[in-house]
């Protein structure tokens, strides 16, 4: 076959009905707060959401990510303004 159910296919039920169920319960119920919260924050920033391993694996460096920042410009210094 060219194309085979995965592990995780078979693990949602032995039948159709069995799969169908658990597929559904799986989105009624969501994702966990932790999660949802990484997922939104990678969303806004544009940012990927993978292990570091796939990221290193297509030309991502995950370092290279920039951490968040505080809105609008930065402030300036006491040296930077001299009034």
């Amino acid at each position: 076959y060219f194309m085979v159910p995965s592990n995780e296919y078979w693990a949602l039920g032995n039948t159709p009905f069995e799969r169908q169920k658990t597929y559904k319960d799986l989105f009624e119920r969501g994702p966990d707060k932790a999660f949802g919260e990484r997922l939104m924050g990678c969303v806004k920033r544009g940012w990927p959401i993978a292990e570091k391993k796939f990221l290193e694996s297509i030309g991502v460096e995950a370092e290279r990510i920039a951490p968040q920042r505080g809105r609008g410009r930065p402030r300036k210094t006491a040296t930077e303004n001299p009034l």
